[in-house]
């Protein structure tokens, strides 16, 4: 198997902006733990290191590193967690798109995933990685704000839920939204549908399902 890298965008902006502001500086000092020295490096701070990544969307196998970094141990550290959090996150979500997109064979993949992310920003950067790894577009309009990332429209499922279930009637003039969570439910109602459904063009058929 092998992982689509993202996140570095984020990353590289995470480190030029890095500083420890006064009420920074104060906060930790109320704590009562950590010597002035070590407060006046904190407030001085500047990251003097190198990172090396692979552009995101490349493919990553078994072995190789998405992103290294090379620096004085206190300042790799510091910067350390973030940079798990969105190596691991993104690449998480673009690995997952890519893997459905692959299996879509061509056929367009829009990302709606906002509604089960982790937090609002979880959504707005999801979204972005989902389209790192293939997808045609995303549900989540501020993403298309803020990174270019097409907007598509979505049908929520509380519309669908206003109305009487009932099977899908077959024949001419055939309109039926099938609201399910899996392909099973999607075979079982059509096999349970009313009239002949063997002139209807099921190429049009989509599943949405959350991407995380």
């Amino acid at each position: 198997g092998f992982a689509i890298a993202a996140g570095l965008e984020q990353i590289v902006e995470y480190i030029q902006q890095l500083h420890f502001s006064d009420d920074d500086i104060a906060y930790l000092r109320s704590k009562g733990i950590f010597d002035e020295g070590f407060l006046n490096y904190l407030k001085n701070f500047k990251f003097h290191g190198d990172i090396y990544a692979v552009p995101e969307g490349t493919p990553v196998f078994p072995g190789e590193p998405l992103l290294t970094v090379r620096a004085p141990a206190i300042e790799a550290q510091l910067i350390e967690t973030y940079l798990l959090l969105e190596i691991n996150h993104q690449s998480l979500i673009a690995t997952k798109a890519n893997r459905i997109v692959r299996a879509a064979q061509g056929r367009a993949v829009l990302e709606f995933g906002s509604r089960r992310a982790q937090g609002a920003d979880g959504a707005v950067i999801g979204a972005r990685a989902a389209y790192i790894g293939g997808v045609a577009g995303t549900a989540c309009t501020l993403t298309d704000v803020l990174y270019g990332v097409p907007a598509g429209g979505t049908m929520a499922h509380s519309w669908v839920q206003m109305f009487p279930p009932a099977m899908p009637s077959c024949g001419p003039g055939w309109d039926y939204m099938i609201e399910t969570n899996t392909w099973l439910g999607v075979v079982q109602k059509v096999l349970f549908a009313k009239g002949d459904c063997s002139t209807i063009d099921w190429s049009f058929l989509g599943l949405s399902m959350p991407m995380w």
